[in-house]
């Protein structure tokens, strides 16, 4: 059965395996902007038609800062926010067919938008509000989209990809062609 049919009650116990394994993957020590949460944004946005898709990275990343520490209100505001883009880009680029080339321009898109927006509540709290001070906060922030690229890509091939490989082991234990 694939998941694009399911209704959000029948994936309740997936997602909260997803959202436990993101929330996890972000407390435990990790390379500062390499975490899953904009990975699981393509990956529910692409999966779960339906609007809790929305709030699958938010459960993951709300999990995570409960446990590491609450941090500044317009930062916070801004990388939920961030995240939630990803789920959109998701569902835009991958909703509908989903090629490798896609899913490049899904996770680079989905990792830019982030980077542009949760940018917004760094330069609010800690640069000039100026254009100047937008700039220098969008360029001291490069590294961390550098980061978060190279996560994006390693965990969204892992979900994905995971993802996949289930189906078809589902799709050849179902036809009893055994495992692969």
């Amino acid at each position: 059965m694939d998941m694009k049919t399911l209704s959000f009650k029948q994936l309740n116990g997936g997602l909260m395996l997803l959202i436990a394994i993101a929330a996890i993957a972000r407390i435990v020590p990790h390379p500062l902007g390499v975490t899953p949460i904009g990975a699981l944004g393509l990956f529910s946005g692409t999966h779960i038609k339906h609007r809790w898709a929305l709030f699958v990275p938010v459960f993951a990343l709300l999990l995570g800062d409960v446990v590491i520490g609450i941090y500044a209100a317009p930062v916070m505001a801004a990388v939920y926010f961030g995240f939630l883009t990803t789920v959109l880009v998701g569902r835009f680029i991958l909703g509908t067919k989903r090629t490798p080339l896609r899913y490049c321009v899904a996770i680079i898109t989905g990792a830019i938008c982030f980077y542009l927006i949760s940018n917004i509540g760094m330069w609010y709290i800690a640069f000039p509000r100026t254009l100047d001070g937008l700039i220098a906060c969008y360029i001291q922030g490069l590294p961390f989209l550098l980061r978060t690229l190279g996560g994006d890509f390693i965990y969204s091939l892992l979900m994905f990809g995971g993802y996949e490989w289930l189906q078809q082991w589902q799709t050849k234990k179902t036809h009893g062609t055994g495992l692969m």
